[in-house]
């Protein structure tokens, strides 16, 4: 009888060599994703709670007259090489099943050279937007139209990388309205 093939130690060669290939492809892929997962998780754990909404000073709520909601924000930061790296932030306004997003940036447009449904700075409605840093607390307006609660804030960063949610406030009704100063 002539057979002709491969032999078994040829045949557990090639096996091992296939599983060798196999595992270092599945390993290559899953090295990269982690180290990504990894880039994206670490750039934002910095900002993990930077920003925070301030109610105890009254400006965080709903104009029912104006139809204009205040939200007083407060940065946790301090540190000049973690503020430095903060470009604005996106604050995310939802109502029964619908959600707004507004981006804020800083340098923006505020007040009257700002889109009609904008956001603009509550401390000075002529001037471009800043962004609270340091410590600070500042208090941003949006004309919304109606009542939107819960809001959400997300640090933005200059890489463009949005992150996670940092705060969440429900937003009552402002008692006497929201007073807009124009120094």
């Amino acid at each position: 009888m002539n057979k002709k093939g491969i032999s078994a130690i040829v045949a557990e060669v090639l096996i091992i060599l296939l599983t060798i290939v196999v595992a270092g492809i599945v390993s290559i892929v899953i090295v990269g994703n982690v180290q990504n997962w990894t880039h994206d998780t670490s750039e934002c754990f910095p900002y993990k709670d930077y920003f925070t909404f301030d109610t105890s000073l009254g400006y965080t709520c709903y104009d029912t007259t104006q139809q204009l909601t205040s939200v007083a924000v407060q940065s946790l930061g301090g540190k000049e090489e973690i503020d430095e790296k903060v470009a604005g932030f996106d604050l995310v306004f939802h109502d029964q099943g619908s959600t707004i997003v507004k981006h804020v940036r800083d340098q923006d447009a505020s007040g009257y050279t700002a889109p009609a449904d904008g956001v603009w700075m509550a401390q000075s409605y002529t001037s471009n937007i800043q962004i609270a840093k340091g410590g600070n607390t500042f208090s941003y307006v949006y004309r919304g139209g109606k009542r939107y609660s819960p809001v959400e804030i997300y640090p933005v960063l200059t890489s463009g990388r949005v992150c996670p949610v940092t705060d969440r406030v429900n937003i009552n009704v402002c008692e006497g309205g929201i007073a807009l100063i124009n120094p």
